[in-house]
């Protein structure tokens, strides 16, 4: 339960004074604990699309990333992931916490029996059907992308800019590789698996600023972003931890959009990198790893993440949809 102060019940949403937050498993296949507010949907909050933390008082964002944040360390989690504008999918505000794959199904095992296997045949095959489905629906939306983000590249349209005084550094597509990703250290280069209540409203304050400046509709943050020049064969293997920037966040944005933040002698050349790209490893490299039954039914191993809170007991999330 989380209790408003009076500042954010005075800014004219409608916000309750107390707000259930949950934690839930993701109810794909993903290594996914999932922040959910089910009061928090657009019509609660006056807004007709699907809610984001852009459609909240900036003070209340930085509430909901600063508990995320607390249950990603508990968790040893790999990083954080909060949808922005048009990229949500859900209908109530809600935001992600990424384990690693086995860890992660080893935690959700503890919800049942774990003197058992730490996970199922079903999930084998449930995983297995995810992974399957996403690099099929990954090839899709990339070649759906590349006539815009083609016409984008050679529109001759102006360079958009944004005041980048709020950051240490911003490095545009990092990896060298086509990828449609800002890469953001913020003011002072905290890290940011612990940033404070102040540097997390800050690094919120700066992102929303961004992506205003250079007129993003939608976005996926990622806190820390993944390394830079590591090869995707050794990122995302199960229970080995992914490995990232410390102090750096990551804006992964639409490609026809990333282009025209660029020099337009410059574009070309990006396009041609991003249209070989590998369309079933996403701008942040996602696991696409599988599960195995063999290694399922020895029981949880000693990679998994820790499970006790501050306040003592026991972190389990619901095994429940959104």
């Amino acid at each position: 339960m989380l209790e408003l102060s009076s500042d954010l019940l005075e800014v004219g949403l409608g916000l309750p004074r107390f707000l259930q937050v949950e934690f839930v498993f993701d109810f794909q296949a993903r290594p996914h604990v999932v922040l959910a507010i089910k009061a928090l949907t657009g019509p609660a909050l006056g807004v007709s699309h699907k809610p984001s933390y852009w459609d909240l008082p900036l003070g209340l964002q930085t509430l909901l990333l600063e508990r995320q944040l607390a249950v990603a360390n508990e968790l040893s989690a790999l990083r954080l992931e909060v949808h922005l504008g048009s990229w949500v999918s859900g209908r109530h505000i809600h935001a992600h916490i990424v384990l690693p794959l086995r860890p992660y199904f080893e935690l959700r095992a503890l919800g049942g029996d774990a003197s058992k296997a730490s996970w199922t045949p079903k999930d084998v095959q449930w995983r297995a059907q995810y992974v399957a489905k996403t690099q099929r629906d990954h090839a899709r939306f990339h070649a759906q992308d590349g006539p815009i983000a083609h016409q984008a590249a050679t529109s001759g349209l102006p360079q958009r800019e944004a005041n980048l005084s709020e950051f240490d550094a911003v490095v545009f597509d990092a990896d060298g590789s086509g990828t449609a990703a800002i890469d953001l250290v913020f003011k002072g280069s905290p890290a940011v698996k612990s940033m404070t209540r102040a540097e997390l409203r800050g690094a919120l304050q700066a992102v929303g600023k961004l992506c205003k400046d250079l007129m993003l509709d939608g976005a996926h943050l990622l806190l820390p972003a993944p390394a830079v020049g590591v090869p995707d064969k050794d990122v995302g293997i199960n229970d080995r931890a992914q490995a990232h920037q410390d102090c750096a966040a990551r804006l992964v944005i639409r490609a026809d959009l990333f282009v025209l933040c660029l020099p337009p002698d410059k574009r070309l050349d990006w396009h041609k990198r991003w249209a070989k790209g590998d369309p079933i490893a996403r701008s942040y490299k996602e696991d696409m790893s599988s599960l195995s039954l063999a290694e399922g039914v020895t029981g949880a191993s000693s990679s998994a993440p820790p499970t006790s809170t501050a306040g003592g007991g026991h972190f389990t999330p619901h095994k429940r949809k959104l």
